[in-house]
């Protein structure tokens, strides 16, 4: 692998302007040129899987396409590795607080449903004769509020 230094010398960035090398690649075609460890990481705006705090988080914090570490270029601006660690330390958080959050979900019991003590105990036969009353209770339902439309009416 290249060391970003000799690309970045290539490209004609001196050892003093690498201090200002923007993090934002939106809008560069040729993005090849800029090593991996300047870019950011790409996402879909449509993307159905993604929830709206994760969206807004993506739209507006930059997340690094590779981190400096896993390419083991430690030739790098201090912008660039504060960058890639401040990003790191709020994965890292995140990660913590959904884990602490599962956990006092399972103990206050909000990870299940209403009725778990009684469906996680059924059997199959079960399941399937409240299935069937379900379905005629649904039945009968929408029979009554037919007849009272027609009352109504």
């Amino acid at each position: 692998m290249v060391s970003s230094s000799s690309t970045l010398e290539k490209m004609g960035v001196t050892a003093l302007e690498m201090d200002d090398i923007s993090i934002e690649n939106e809008g560069n075609e040729n993005s090849s040129d800029i090593p991996d460890e300047f870019q950011r990481e790409k996402f879909e705006l449509d993307d159905p899987d993604m929830d709206p705090l994760e969206w807004s988080a993506k739209k507006v914090i930059p997340v690094p396409k590779v981190y400096y570490w896993e390419t083991g270029n430690r030739d790098l601006p201090p912008k660039i590795k504060i960058w890639h660690h401040s990003i790191n330390a709020l994965k890292v958080a995140l990660g913590f607080a959904e884990k602490a959050g599962g956990f006092f979900a399972s103990i206050l019991g909000i990870d299940k449903s209403r009725y778990h003590y009684v469906t996680s105990t059924m059997t199959e036969e079960q399941w399937e004769v409240a299935r069937i009353h379900a379905k005629e209770k649904k039945l009968r339902r929408k029979e009554y509020l037919e007849q009272k439309k027609k009352e109504v009416v």
